[in-house]
């Protein structure tokens, strides 16, 4: 089992003010709290693509769970808090699942928030490794208005996918590759001399 953290790298749409930086992408990429998109009103949105999982390159067989991840906190007040709206899309802009998060005042420090272990792509299916690719993130005040002269800042978000590693290809004849996607207990190959399958890339020029 290995993880990947999808981070943002494209904006699909803001609405929000950007804080210490150029793009929403750039300020909820990085892991400086001084820098975020955050609004004083409701019904404001903040929508980021975040970077293709690439499941080849990763030697990934099988996509376990995927996670939404956000931290954030409330600034301007000292006693209030406000419900914001965390959304993982699929590549086609679809609203997949909602997590509602509440953002408090925290010393002006952000709290991270994780979301539920999603183990299918629509309530049903199980996922595929090219369902994680074209996720975005919606970050929205949709849910409650912020108190006052408060702002309701997102500091940072990514999706956290959680998968299987295998082989890219057959060994001698052995199912278990990436190509099938076949996650079969008995047939998987999980290393080579204690090597671990998404660290090779072939065996005898295979």
């Amino acid at each position: 089992m290995a993880v990947k953290l999808l981070q943002p790298n494209a904006t699909v749409f803001n609405s929000m003010t950007i804080n210490g930086g150029v793009t929403a992408h750039s300020v909820l990429s990085d892991s400086n709290d001084n820098t975020s998109v955050r609004t004083q009103d409701i019904n404001k949105v903040s929508i980021v693509r975040v970077e293709d999982f690439d499941a080849a390159s990763l030697g990934a067989i099988s996509i376990d769970y995927v996670q939404a991840v956000m931290f954030g906190f409330l600034f301007n007040t000292r006693t209030e808090d406000v419900d914001v709206n965390v959304k993982i899309l699929n590549s086609s802009a679809t609203v997949l699942y909602t997590e509602v998060w509440n953002l408090t005042m925290n010393g002006y420090s952000s709290v991270k928030f994780t979301g539920a272990q999603r183990t299918t792509s629509d309530g049903s299916n199980a996922w595929t490794v090219d369902d994680v690719d074209g996720l975005m993130i919606r970050l929205d005040t949709y849910a409650e208005d912020p108190p006052n002269i408060s702002w309701a800042n997102f500091t940072k978000t990514y999706i956290a996918v959680t998968y299987q590693e295998g082989y890219q290809n057959d060994v001698k004849g052995v199912d278990g590759g990436w190509n099938d996607h076949s996650t079969s207990g008995d047939n998987r190959i999980d290393k080579v001399n204690g090597i671990t399958t998404g660290n090779i890339a072939k065996i005898n020029g295979v």
